[in-house]
């Protein structure tokens, strides 16, 4: 049975192309940001969204913009914060880009870098949750420990930020 394209050559290439949602100029970069992940990446990454079934790719190209993590079955962004984002300027760029990602379906979660060092589980739970919201995902945690679903305040100061779609 021939396969949709009607045996164009090279059909099916440039089918994923067109598909493409990232800038491909941003790979190098992308590449770079994930073997220099600041600690709280670091720990979010490797104690807790690699220890969920669901899959998320770390420092991702979407758009002209490179997000640190993104779960693509659920279009969930999340973004770790650190203190250059306090200043007026970068909050507008992270509202500008917010409302880029949200054009594409896309919910962006951020958290501080203090959210994710000093309550770590706090973060998880609240990602769970989104998880849950946008997508049915059944047990997505690995250990039994782990496995409350309930929502938390993220932070002991309740910094953490949520952007909706």
């Amino acid at each position: 049975m021939p396969r949709s394209g009607g045996g164009v050559p090279g059909y099916h290439i440039r089918r994923r192309m067109e598909q493409k949602t990232y800038n491909p100029q941003l790979i190098a970069n992308a590449r770079s940001l994930r073997s220099e992940m600041s600690p709280a990446e670091r720990r979010l990454w490797f104690d807790g969204l690699k220890t969920l079934d669901i899959r998320f790719r770390r420092q991702r190209p979407v758009g002209r913009y490179i997000v640190d993590f993104y779960c693509a079955k659920a279009k969930l962004v999340v973004e770790i914060d650190g203190n250059t984002h306090d200043s007026d300027a970068a909050q507008k760029y992270d509202a500008e880009r917010t409302i880029y990602l949200q054009s594409l379906g896309m919910m962006v979660a951020r958290f501080s870098n203090a959210d994710v060092l000093q309550n770590l589980e706090g973060v998880l739970v609240e990602i769970r949750g989104l998880l849950e919201e946008r997508i049915d995902v059944g047990n997505m945690n690995r250990t039994a420990a782990n496995s409350s679903v309930g929502r938390a305040d993220i932070s002991p100061a309740g910094q953490g930020r949520l952007a909706r779609a």
